[in-house]
């Protein structure tokens, strides 16, 4: 069959057909599956034959995208749900595999955009629908119904047990809920190394390299100390609860938890002005109160909230007194050292340490990103890149024109200056995109979900990669380990006395 243009994948795709034939089952467009991709959409397609669903729950990088089009391969119409920012590359996976699809975002469907049915329902990320209660949840139900389901996750299961059992319930109903974990065992394929492929290896990651960001546990017991806010109506023990989410904070920056902490500082505020107009709000009242990020607060609180308890005066002194406290934490945290100092000073040092090689820094929350990478900037060769979007020392640049300098080769046509060879990102990225050429990942902060520290160092670790290892760095939080620990455990002796239940899993700090 003569060949007179197309790139080199088109040349080894054509030459992979004539060997084995252009129906072959391992060939899909100009993609040439690997064995155990081929064998994991054989026994995915009698799964699905028999139970009309299954979950591929190979790890991160062994190219789930590629095996979930090959299973759909002769359906008439396919749709893949997956979150927003992966658009991209399904689009580019279903050029290269001529296998079109509809898209749709998780996103959307939690506003109310349900698309047409498909004959082929793919869910990748399914993680992101383990919740039951959710409008997402309900909509993809819908749509897996009737039509034959595949889902896709790496970590299927991020809380709690039951998780695995909500995604299987989009295709079983309520039959997942009784099985055993035998029988839930029966839909899931997973293949944990390419044992049977020595020739193309993922990378090794080694053992966790732990980093000490110094010692900021002054800070830390004064976040435990804060008075508790005045609850909403129906928030709960808000006291125990706020605490956590101001030491999760706390663990990744000073900068998140300064942002944190006005925002602390602007509910109560607002809840103190709704009580002093005789008003006392819910929680989705108060946020409905604020903007840019809780930061600023709209006015006249009380055209939209019930009548005033009786015991008002006792309500709005505890509502003062949180807030009092919180505005003299912020004065106290504005004073030197400041622990972003060290953490950055961290991350150039593991920069030096691989001179030539790109590096991706991950952390929870954006104020991180942000600070690391104003301290980070004047080294030269950094990039930012949040949900609203990608900067780099020139200004910003396009999310796809960035990502590409860290796929195999996309570097190549860059002009010296504005090549990236460190890019400080928050978990937007930790889902679906490949990042091959990069070889060391960095927690800034320690992920609250075992599930989400795999999803980041599989960005790097991938098939496709041409290093042999993937170096990972970890810095811990700054206080020491004896202290998180009989912290969290006052926390949680808080919350086990609460009047009812608030739903917390896992663990409040990351085990060390």
């Amino acid at each position: 069959m003569p060949i007179t243009t197309g790139s080199a994948a088109d040349v080894r795709a054509a030459i992979a057909r004539a060997w084995l034939g252009a129906h072959d089952a391992g060939i899909l467009g100009s993609v040439v599956l690997r064995a155990h991709q081929r064998a994991a959409a054989h026994r995915l397609r009698a799964v699905i034959g028999a139970s009309r669903g299954a979950l591929l729950a190979d790890p991160v990088g062994l190219g789930k995208t590629y095996t979930a089009l090959a299973v759909a391969r002769d359906a008439a119409s396919v749709l893949v749900v997956a979150p927003a920012p992966l658009r991209d590359m399904w689009r580019e996976a279903c050029v290269a595999t001529a296998r079109p699809a509809r898209f749709v975002s998780y996103h959307a469907l939690s506003r109310g955009g349900v698309p047409e049915p498909a004959d082929f329902v793919i869910v990748d990320e399914s993680h992101h629908a383990r919740n039951p209660a959710t409008r997402r949840y309900r909509a993809l139900a819908a749509l897996c119904e009737r039509s034959p389901v595949l889902l896709l996750s790496a970590t299927p299961v991020h809380n709690r047990a039951g998780d695995l059992r909500a995604q299987l319930a989009l295709f079983l109903g309520s039959h997942a809920w009784a099985m055993t974990d035998d029988d839930v065992a029966r839909f899931v394929v997973r293949r944990d190394l390419l044992a049977d492929e020595g020739d193309s290896p993922l990378p090794h990651t080694g053992t966790v390299r732990w980093l000490e960001a110094g010692d900021d546990a002054t800070t830390l017991a004064s976040v435990e100390r804060l008075p508790p806010p005045l609850p909403a109506r129906d928030a709960g023990d808000g006291g125990a609860l706020v605490s956590i989410s101001l030491i999760r904070q706390w663990a990744s920056s000073r900068a998140a938890l300064l942002a944190a902490l006005r925002r602390r500082l602007a509910l109560a505020s607002a809840l103190a002005d709704a009580l002093r107009a005789g008003r006392y709000p819910s929680r989705a009242e108060l946020r409905a109160w604020s903007y840019a990020e809780g930061t600023l607060q709209l006015a006249f609180p009380e055209i939209a909230s019930d009548a005033l308890p009786s015991d008002a005066n006792q309500l709005l002194a505890a509502t003062e007194r949180h807030a009092s406290h919180v505005a003299a934490l912020i004065r106290a945290s504005a004073d030197p050292p400041d622990p972003d100092d060290a953490r950055a000073a961290l991350i150039r040092r593991v920069r030096a340490e691989h001179p030539g090689e790109r590096v991706i820094v991950f952390a929870e929350f954006a104020e991180t990103v942000r600070a690391l990478s104003a301290r980070l900037a004047p080294d030269g060769g950094v990039a930012m890149l949040t949900d609203r979007g990608a900067t780099v020392a020139g200004g910003r640049i396009a999310r796809r024109e960035l990502l590409a300098q860290f796929a195999p080769g996309g570097a190549a046509g860059v002009a010296p200056a504005n090549r990236v060879s460190l890019l400080v990102t928050t978990d937007l990225l930790s889902e679906g995109v490949n990042l091959q050429d990069a070889s060391v990942v960095v927690h800034a902060d320690l992920p609250w979900s075992p599930a989400r520290f795999e999803q980041r160092v599989g960005r790097a670790r991938r098939l496709g990669s041409a290093h042999a290892r993937v170096s990972v760095y970890a810095l811990r939080p700054p206080a020491p380990a004896e202290m998180l620990l009989h912290m969290e455990q006052r926390l949680r002796a808080k919350l086990a006395a609460a009047a009812r239940t608030v739903g917390i899993q896992g663990t409040i700090m990351p085990r060390l």
